[in-house]
Formats: C-alpha cells, sequence, structure tokens
C-alpha cells in the first residue's frame, strides 16, 4: 500500500477525515461518528479531551472549554484551559492530531501527509500547524497542501478545476 494521504475538513464547527479508497472519497469515523465537533477541553483531573468527550463537558464547564477557535488563528491571542495558556494554533492542532489519530486507526499506518482545507479569508499560514511543540500532525512544508475552502470542497466533489480568485464565471 503505498503512503496514505488524509484529507482534513478542519472545520469552526466540526471537522472531518477522509482518504480516497480506489479512486472514491471515504470518510473516516470519529468516535463512531462522520465528523468530530471542533472542541477542545480539560476535565477536573487535567486531562485534554477533544472533539465529543470536550463538548458534552461545555454546559458543565464552560470555563474549561474551547469552542470555535478556527477563527482566532493567526492573533497573537491565547485561551486558558484549566492553568495552562495555548495559543488557537495549538488548539487546532490538537483537533488536527484527534483526526490523525483516528485516521491511523483505521487505516493501520502510521500518517505522515495530509491536505488540510481551511477557510477563504485564511492568510495560508499552513506551516504554523507543525509549528507547536504539542502538534501531532507535524506535517513538513512540502507534504502540507492548504486548500481555501470552497476549493476543497469543489476537489472533493470532483467538479475538476475549481475558479481561481478573479477568475470569471462563464
Amino acid at each position: 500500500m503505498k503512503e496514505p494521504i488524509i484529507g482534513i475538513d478542519l472545520g469552526t464547527t466540526n471537522s472531518a477525515v477522509a482518504i480516497i479508497q480506489d479512486g472514491i472519497p471515504f470518510i473516516i469515523p470519529v468516535d463512531d461518528a462522520p465528523t468530530m465537533p471542533s472542541v477542545v477541553g480539560i476535565d477536573a483531573q487535567g486531562e485534554l479531551l477533544v472533539g465529543q468527550p470536550a463538548l458534552n463537558q461545555v454546559v458543565a464547564a464552560p470555563e474549561s472549554t474551547v469552542m470555535s477557535i478556527k477563527r482566532q488563528m493567526g492573533k497573537n491571542t491565547t485561551v486558558l484551559l484549566g492553568n495552562r495558556a495555548f495559543a488557537p494554533e495549538e488548539v487546532s492542532a490538537l483537533i488536527l492530531g484527534r483526526l490523525k489519530q483516528a485516521a491511523e486507526a483505521h487505516l493501520g499506518t502510521p500518517v505522515k501527509k495530509a491536505v488540510i482545507t481551511v477557510p477563504a479569508f485564511f492568510g495560508l499560514r499552513c506551516g504554523r500547524f507543525g509549528e507547536s511543540d504539542d502538534a501531532s500532525l507535524r506535517p513538513r512544508r512540502r507534504d502540507l497542501r492548504c486548500l481555501r475552502g470552497g476549493r476543497g470542497r469543489r476537489r472533493g466533489r470532483g467538479e475538476g478545476e475549481p475558479w481561481g480568485y478573479g477568475a470569471r464565471r462563464r
């Protein structure tokens, strides 16, 4: 089997991971669901929670849970989870790491390459996902491709080349 390349949609509310198998896109389930909440939290014992477990605690412990962190990416800010401060990129890296972990468990092989969709307004600071010591994905720059939101969705649907910025539709 060739080295797998996964596709990740890092969403504001939910995220997903997929792979092309035999020419057909396949959504890899995370905790038995096709999408995973883009939520990170910390429990009373100080353990990090990612995805559904973090979402489950948001009502009881909103001060220990972060949602919609993607909107803070690229800003010089931190969020507190318990007594630990995280940059938005570090929180996103935890989400990416959980998606990668689910893909590796499904595929039974390590994943070292990914295509990550980002919002159309995102400044293509894709390398920042690999800067944090806590980042689980650790992409090398040449292994990472960022597709802005609409482009990634169109390619995922097999609609051929997406419209570039400034392109006119006929």
